[in-house]
């Protein structure tokens, strides 16, 4: 398991996805599970960095765990309590002009992963993402 923990500001996304390439890469993960990791954890982080503090200054964890078989990204934050995956999903067969705004990056995260939780403990949320090694 490997940790890194920084202010949840754009300027440190290239730091963030950078921690997670490498613990992909290490994993074993092959190119294509390892470039669609990283997208879904940007995703993710920027999420965070976007709505989690509205009103304050925070930080976000990220963890790379590899256990094996399989390889998790747990995003952590201590912002306003958030399930995203109680959004709807979104209507991709509608035109672009007749859809809402957002929910998109939730979508392909929940169809590049293999398995999404979310979890509340403790003021956290811990938003967890998971790729089966193949």
């Amino acid at each position: 398991m490997a940790k890194i923990i920084l202010p949840a500001k754009m300027e440190n996304l290239g730091k963030l996805l950078d921690f997670v390439r490498e613990n992909a890469i290490k994993s074993g993960l092959s190119k294509k599970d390892a470039t669609q990791v990283i997208v879904a954890a940007e995703e993710g982080i920027i999420n965070i960095i976007n709505y989690a503090y509205p009103d304050s200054d925070g930080k976000v964890s990220v963890i790379c765990e590899d256990t094996g078989d399989k390889f998790a990204i747990i995003l952590e934050d201590q912002g306003i309590p958030f399930d995203p995956l109680s959004l709807p999903e979104p209507d991709v067969d509608l035109p672009i002009e007749d859809r809402t705004i957002g929910g998109l990056g939730i979508f392909m995260i929940k169809n590049i992963m293999d398995n999404v939780i979310y979890e509340r403990e403790d003021d956290w949320n811990i938003f967890t993402l998971i790729k089966n090694k193949h």
